[in-house]
């Protein structure tokens, strides 16, 4: 019997070893990064990139509200506003400005339908009533039957059994 327990006791331990020591396949490798598309001057209209040509240090140019922001190479920015007056100290510093990119498209529309009307609120219950029995249906009456004995009434409420006196308290 001894035999048997260490036997299939070393039986147990060798299939527990061989089991973890079975090697897994590696994971895949994580899928490359997206490609993201470097600004180009190819990507820009001709004017835009005329304008950088001609101005080295302007990194950008940005249209916002009602000013015209040029972003420089060290980081400052000059604002200019979009009227006669602030177009013009632009251009006498920078030269002709690009032309501003057009409006982003408005939102689409979406169609208007009419909403089903929605159910009726609920009517608020009714006050209770004072409900009357049902009163019996009297058969036909015939001469050979006696009338049947009326209706027993109600029973009364089950009392309880008195308490038992309480035990005095002694001081």
């Amino acid at each position: 019997m001894k035999q048997l327990f260490l036997t299939s006791l070393t039986a147990m331990m060798v299939m527990a070893a061989s089991a973890q020591t079975e090697e897994k396949a590696p994971p895949p490798p994580p899928p490359p990064p997206p490609k993201v598309m470097p600004a180009t001057d190819n990507n820009l209209p001709s004017d835009y990139r005329d304008f950088l040509k001609r101005n080295p240090t302007v990194r950008r140019v940005n249209w916002k509200d009602e000013e015209v922001i040029i972003v420089l190479k060290d980081g400052k920015q000059d604002n200019y506003s979009l009227t006669e007056a602030g177009i013009t100290t632009a251009e006498a510093k920078y030269g002709k400005l690009p032309t501003a990119p057009p409006p982003p498209p408005p939102p689409p529309q979406l169609s208007v339908t009419t909403a089903p009307e929605p159910p009726a609120p609920p009517q608020p219950p009714l006050p209770p009533t004072k409900a009357t029995p049902p009163q019996p249906v009297k058969p036909p009456s015939s001469p050979s039957m006696p009338p049947p004995p009326p209706p027993a009434p109600p029973a009364a409420p089950k009392s309880m059994p008195p308490k038992p006196p309480s035990p005095p308290v002694l001081e």
